[in-house]
C-alpha cells in the first residue's frame, strides 16, 4: 500500500508549481527553480519530451519529497501510469480534479506521455506538460506548456487521483472514536460527509 499522505493543501501546491512553471515557459524564461530548501528542484522549460520528470518535480516539489524520491518516479510515462495503476489510484468515474495525472498513451510511441490536470483556464479545461510537440499548446514549441485536454482526449488512457486522507466511508468495519476527557463516543462519517475533493475536509458525527 501506498505510504504517502496527500493532503489538499499539499494538491494545491502542486497544481500551482505547474502553472508557474508553464508561465516561467510562456513567458521566455529556460528554466524555474521550484520548492523550498533541501526540496527544491530547478526545472529545465525549453528541453522537450521530458514529461515524467516534469510530474515527478512538480509532485516532489510540491509535496516535499525530496528529489527522486517520490514513490512513482518513473523514466517513461507508461512505467509511472503501471505503478499508479498498481497502486489502485485510476479514477473510473471520468471525473477530473485539479492535480490528477493524466495518461495519454494511445499512439505516443514507446515511452508514451504523462501529464497533469490543473483545473479550468478561461473555460476549458487544461493540462500542464512537458513535450517534444511544437504543434499543440502554448507556448506553440517544445518544452514545458498548458494544452487544452480537449486536444489530446483520444489518446489518453487513464488518470489517477493521489489525494488521500480519512477513508472511513470506504473500509469495510472501520470504527472511529472520539476521545474528550474520559468519555469515549463512537462517531461514523455523515451521508455524503466526504469532501476531501472539493474542501479538503469531511463531516462527522455520533454513531446512532
Amino acid at each position: 500500500m501506498p505510504s504517502e499522505t496527500y493532503r489538499q493543501d499539499m494538491i494545491d501546491r502542486v497544481v500551482a508549481h505547474a502553472l508557474a512553471a508553464v508561465k516561467a515557459s510562456q513567458d521566455g524564461k529556460t528554466h524555474l527553480v521550484l520548492g523550498d530548501g533541501m526540496t527544491s528542484q530547478r526545472l529545465s522549460l525549453r528541453e522537450g519530451g521530458y514529461c515524467a520528470r516534469f510530474v515527478r518535480q512538480v509532485y516532489e516539489t510540491g509535496c516535499e519529497f525530496g528529489e527522486g524520491r517520490w514513490r512513482y518516479a518513473a523514466g517513461t510515462a507508461l512505467e509511472m501510469c503501471k505503478k499508479l495503476a498498481d497502486d489502485k489510484h485510476e479514477v473510473a468515474d471520468g471525473s477530473l480534479t485539479p492535480g490528477d495525472i493524466v495518461g495519454i498513451n494511445r499512439n505516443c510511441g514507446a515511452y508514451g506521455h504523462v501529464a497533469l490536470y490543473v483545473g479550468k483556464i478561461q473555460g476549458k479545461d487544461m493540462i500542464a506538460e512537458n513535450t517534444s510537440s511544437g504543434t499543440r499548446g502554448n507556448p506553440r514549441r517544445a518544452g514545458t506548456k498548458l494544452t487544452p485536454f480537449e486536444e489530446l482526449r483520444p489518446r489518453i488512457t487513464g488518470v489517477y487521483r493521489l489525494l488521500t486522507g480519512v477513508k472511513a466511508a470506504h473500509w469495510p468495519g472501520f470504527r472511529a472514536f472520539l476521545y474528550s476527557g474520559k468519555q469515549c463516543q463512537e462517531i461514523e462519517l455523515m451521508p455524503n460527509g466526504d469532501h476531501r475533493l472539493d474542501q479538503g475536509k469531511t463531516y462527522w458525527r455520533l454513531r446512532q
